[in-house]
């Protein structure tokens, strides 16, 4: 092919980089450029609320929310977590916690430090594979001189950077996991790549252990970065092995050898192929469906990179499953696509060893999510690692396309495609800036789907518009009947509009319906609820007793279980459940409160204990920053339950100044009669 040897690229490459060491500033360039269109881009996003997967994940996660910078926090919240197999990405989501608390913008910030990072990123390894390009092509590309080596690596960074595609990556906070394990992933083969620049020696190694430990924490963020060994094998096959088929041969035998021992620790310690078919029981599709379907859905994030549009974006694409190679026609037409495009790609290995990599780069970094794995058929999150190629790829493309054209026509192609990615980007990001907007965006895009509508009913709910609620989900149990959240979800809403034996109707509904013990335990805990609005104390602590049975740590049951009990003058058992609700949730004042109240005031002299009782009210005064005014109310009770009337005096005022104006005056009474007894203990004995 006219190509120097393998040993030969990497000297060049390494000359030249050292050579514009001191005077080449497009690092500089690349740097101030990304930052500068990033910031704009992003940045009205600062105060968008957590949506969706968020909130399990981060808002309601307690295990996040460290007090303390100590390994027993942080290894809490890398282990306890909603997803399994991401610790790294929880412990980003602690660190975020312990030092702004649950405010959304330092979430965002990061985000957005991430994506620039990631950005930066595909600047230095498109840079770098562009110089082993030219080292191994020689003449033949003779015209990617330095400028527009620049030039392309600075368009194929923008891209990457400011494309519309990119934004479930970044201002959907939770997709952090993405965006982060797809940094770690492109800076182990930045890495990688500037080792194997370097003669064998300590230099390379250190190199290359930094490698491992980025591929490591690119792996701790999330699973899709297991690919990155397949990435690094055919990175070498194309740019220093000089398309060598002996190389190949060794190479893949190798990968297979480690590949199947890696794949059999898996099956034996995870159970990962009966965990990948159990799943698929809750699916609306099976493995041989999900297979056909990718195919069109490959075509789908095609067309989304090609046509930067904010109109074509979509939470929740409805997309069908295949049910055969012609159901519907165009899954035949997608998989004829996707057999010539791979064809093309190897094919063009031998004319183009660039675009040949570009083309396979997506291929290998979406199998992870677009084969065997029982997930949703699609997101648009999962284009981000991927258009990495793509970016670089078009980039290559534009720089053949001006070959001809002054150096200063790239100064109108690089501010057109940051205007109009720009643009693009922040029309789209402002669908995110709440739940309705997001929503009714969903829906009215795919109004097929029950989902959007059960979470914009949500949304309704949040803020106690019922009726709008209740419509949404009437709608999504239309659309899918056996949808379980829907009908827990109108449930809630008959319940709080009074419509209590509807409301017991549809839990009962949800609970035949529900998929998940999650779900279960929720329609046995509304139920209850519903039983004891409607007079039946029995049956509501019959429900509550069955969804701790299915879910011992659901703190809400537990807690309402004690509140029926002690209803009930069931002293012992109400006892047992708050202090049992304490020990799995000590972050909750609520237990502690009335735990403290029971031992204050219990019909049942031998369960009470004052000092207990203080103790208690305190903790729940501390959690609720000493801003509850029931909390104050019971720790006022229980120092006057021990005599101590002028602390009693104290914090009962505080309750009142905390108190809504229907209970000031209550409070105040109670106040004095605190204060004359506490003057009335001063009195020295006549």
């Amino acid at each position: 092919m006219g190509c120097p040897s393998s040993f030969l690229a990497p000297t060049v490459v390494l000359h030249v980089m050292n050579k514009n060491l001191s005077t080449n500033l497009a690092p500089l360039l690349a740097t101030f450029a990304l930052a500068a269109t990033i910031i704009v881009a992003y940045s009205h996003t600062l105060s968008y609320p957590f949506i969706f997967d968020d909130v399990p994940s981060i808002e309601s996660n307690q295990h996040i929310r460290m007090k303390s910078l100590s390994w027993q926090a942080m290894e809490e919240a890398m282990t306890d977590a909603p997803v399994a197999g991401r610790p790294i990405s929880y412990l980003t989501f602690a660190l975020n916690y312990w030092i702004g608390g649950l405010d959304v913008r330092g979430f965002h910030i990061v985000n957005i430090a991430i994506h620039f990072l990631a950005s930066l990123l595909v600047y230095f390894v498109s840079d770098v594979t562009l110089q082993l390009y030219r080292a191994t092509e020689g003449i033949r590309v003779g015209w990617l001189n330095e400028s527009r080596r620049t030039y392309i690596a600075i368009l194929a960074a923008l891209l990457f950077a400011l494309h519309p595609i990119q934004i479930q990556s970044v201002t959907y906070l939770v997709q952090r996991m993405n965006s982060l394990a797809s940094m770690l992933f492109l800076l182990a083969l930045w890495l990688y790549i500037l080792g194997r620049l370097r003669p064998m020696g300590s230099a390379r190694i250190l190199f290359w252990l930094a490698a491992g430990v980025a591929w490591g924490l690119a792996l701790g963020s999330k699973q899709i970065a297991i690919v990155w060994p397949v990435t690094v094998l055919l990175y070498e096959w194309f740019f220093f092995q000089n398309l060598s088929a002996k190389w190949l041969r060794r190479g893949l035998a190798l990968f297979s050898i480690v590949g199947v021992i890696l794949l059999g620790i898996a099956i034996v310690e995870f159970r990962v192929i009966g965990s990948v078919f159990n799943k698929y029981s809750v699916r609306e599709f099976t493995l041989e469906e999900r297979l056909l379907t990718q195919p069109r859905v490959l075509a789908t994030y095609a067309r989304l990179f090609v046509l930067p549009i904010p109109s074509q974006y979509n939470l929740l694409h409805d997309v069908r499953p295949s049910r055969s190679v012609f159901d519907p026609p165009t899954t035949f037409l997608a998989i004829v696509a996707l057999i010539g495009y791979t064809g093309i790609a190897f094919a063009m290995s031998v004319r183009n060893r660039l675009l040949a990599f570009c083309m396979l780069w997506p291929l290998v970094t979406l199998v992870v999510e677009s084969s065997i794995l029982p997930l949703e058929l699609i997101y648009e999150h999962r284009m981000y690692l991927p258009m990495f190629g793509l970016t670089l790829a078009t980039a290559y493309v534009t720089g053949r396309l001006l070959l001809r054209q002054p150096l200063a026509s790239w100064a109108i192609v690089l501010a057109t495609v940051v205007l109009v990615l720009t643009s693009s980007t922040v029309i789209r990001n402002t669908v995110w800036k709440d739940h309705f907007t997001l929503w009714s965006d969903v829906i009215k895009k795919s109004p097929d789907l029950a989902r959007p509508l059960v979470n914009r009913a949500g949304a309704h709910a949040s803020r106690s518009d019922w009726l709008l609620a209740m419509n949404d989900y009437d709608k999504a149990i239309q659309i899918s009947p056996m949808f379980d959240l829907a009908w827990v979800g109108r449930g809630l809403a008959r319940l709080n509009t009074g419509n209590v034996e509807l409301s017991i109707d549809d839990f009962t509904q949800g609970g035949q319906r529900a998929l998940s013990s999650d779900i279960l335990t929720a329609c046995y805990r509304n139920r209850a609820q519903a039983w004891s609005v409607s007079g039946n104390p029995a049956r509501a602590i019959a429900d509550y007793r069955r969804a701790i049975a299915y879910e011992p740590d659901d703190a809400v049951s537990r807690f309402n279980l004690a509140n029926a009990y002690r209803l009930q003058k069931n002293f012992e058992d109400a006892l047992a459940q708050y202090e049992e609700c304490i020990k799995r949730r000590p972050d909750l004042p609520s237990p502690f409160n009335n735990l403290a109240a029971l031992l204050t005031t219990c019909a049942d002299q031998r369960l009470r204990d004052y000092k207990r009782a203080v103790e208690l009210a305190t903790e729940a005064c501390v959690l609720t920053q000493w801003k509850d005014w029931n909390s104050l109310d019971t720790l006022a009770e229980a120092y006057a339950a021990q005599g101590r009337y002028a602390e009693a005096a104290k914090f009962q005022g505080q309750a009142a100044t905390v108190a809504p104006p229907t209970e000031t005056l209550r409070l105040r009474r109670r106040q004095e009669t605190y204060t004359a007894k506490s003057k009335q203990q001063g009195k020295p004995s006549p």
